[in-house]
């Protein structure tokens, strides 16, 4: 019961801390709403008894903005985003996971109105804690801080994938802190535990740094509910529905994202007989 208050009181203070705050931004809202799609493949493996690896990637894409003449469409049709990141997590502390992620990529599409596709890419390096509570319903809480080198510009009139151009800094432009509660339940029938579960969360985003304005330092906010299943050992399906509300003052947008997590444990035994543990 504590839990579920924590949460609820969580994601109504945001919800009212994000409408006040947008209400004064220089750009309508309204005109920066788009559908989008996420796709995220996780694959974990066990290096020891309390040590593991992990490598995400992630892709997405996103419709017109609703204020251009085209407005909101084809969620698949312009490119957002593509991410490659690792990790390695200690669980040496019960309830406890610490993990660092030495160096990840992430490659950033814009596109003009003239169809160039402006291109950013970015090189992060991240610090985390999670703290898992309960059995039959977990609730988790994570703090990530990030160190962000982000390059300058290139402009593409394709989005072919590579670093061709990129000017990255020796010290981060910016870091930022990430707050996420994170609610999962297995769903039972008849005392019997089933494949599927139920999951919300939310997450609330803080950027750092002397070049941040005090108006874009409420970076942005994803609230999310979906529903996940356990294919077979080791292999997780999650899809869900996912509000990406950018909360910064010089660039407001909101983007309505279907998620398709793809959650491999144990990724080398996936195929090869018994999965382990997992991570």
């Amino acid at each position: 019961m504590v839990k579920n208050k924590i949460v609820f009181v969580f994601l109504l203070v945001t919800a009212v801390f994000q409408l006040s705050h947008n209400t004064k931004a220089q750009r309508r809202l309204s005109d920066y709403q788009s559908f989008a799609t996420w796709l995220e493949i996780t694959a974990s493996q066990k290096l020891a008894k309390n040590w593991s690896a992990q490598l995400d990637f992630q892709y997405r894409r996103r419709s017109y903005w609703s204020g251009e003449e085209k407005g909101i469409q084809n969620p698949l049709i312009l490119p957002v985003q593509m991410v490659f990141r690792p990790w390695i997590h200690s669980h040496h502390v019960e309830k406890f996971r610490f993990s660092v992620s030495p160096l990840g990529y992430w490659r950033n599409s814009n596109v003009e109105p003239n169809g160039n596709i402006r291109i950013s890419q970015e090189l992060r390096t991240s610090f985390q804690a999670v703290y898992v509570l309960g059995k039959k319903a977990k609730f988790n809480q994570r703090l990530r801080y990030e160190f962000r080198f982000r390059s300058g510009d290139v402009v593409s009139e394709s989005s072919s994938f590579g670093l061709a151009g990129a000017d990255f800094p020796i010290s981060p432009q910016v870091s930022r802190i990430r707050y996420q509660v994170k609610w999962q339940k297995h769903f039972y029938r008849a005392g019997e535990k089933l494949p599927w579960y139920f999951a919300a969360g939310n997450e609330l985003f803080l950027s750092l740094g002397k070049k941040i304005k005090d108006g874009d330092r409420l970076d942005q906010n994803r609230l999310a509910i979906g529903l996940g299943r356990e294919v077979r050992k080791g292999l997780k399906l999650e899809i869900g529905y996912l509000n990406h509300w950018v909360t910064r003052k010089s660039d407001p947008q909101m983007n309505h994202c279907f998620t398709l997590n793809i959650i491999l444990e144990n990724a080398g035994e996936l195929f090869h007989g018994d999965t382990g543990g997992g991570d």
